[in-house]
């Protein structure tokens, strides 16, 4: 009875499911790889991100700024009258979503009836000319 020899290599025969354990071993490595990697892109994006949106300046149109009490009342006519810039617009809305007092001023605002526009006359406007005449002469 004659017994297989050793390959002259040095190569020996590779046991049953060892192929399959290492190709399983390589897969998991792989898709912990892939992971990792998608996993360091994502910070890297909020990591950026988050330096942006603290970079971003506070006079920036997508930024509210806190505005006082008098500032919002001082506003409150022209964002009622919706001729208000949009900047002052996001900054009075942010401000009326904290500050009941200044809602309520608002809705007053909103309840009176439209003022008229004062139009001149013509006999009115000899009387401005005076008037303007005399400011500038006072000077």
């Amino acid at each position: 009875m004659t017994t297989p020899l050793p390959p002259a290599d040095g190569w020996e025969p590779v046991p049953a499911g060892s192929l399959e354990r290492c190709a399983r071993t390589w897969r998991g490595r792989e898709r912990r790889r892939r992971l990792v990697s998608a996993a360091s892109a994502l910070g890297l994006v909020l990591a950026f991100g988050g330096a942006f949106w603290w970079l971003l300046p506070s006079n920036s149109p997508l930024v509210a700024r806190r505005i006082t009490c008098t500032e919002c009342h001082d506003l409150a006519e022209s964002y009622v009258k919706k001729s208000i810039e949009p900047q002052d617009e996001r900054n009075v809305a942010a401000h009326l979503s904290h500050c009941p007092h200044c809602v309520q001023y608002v809705n007053s605002l909103k309840a009176l009836p439209p003022r008229a526009e004062w139009k001149p006359q013509p006999g009115h406007w000899r009387l401005l000319a005076s008037v303007d005449g005399f400011a500038a002469a006072s000077r």
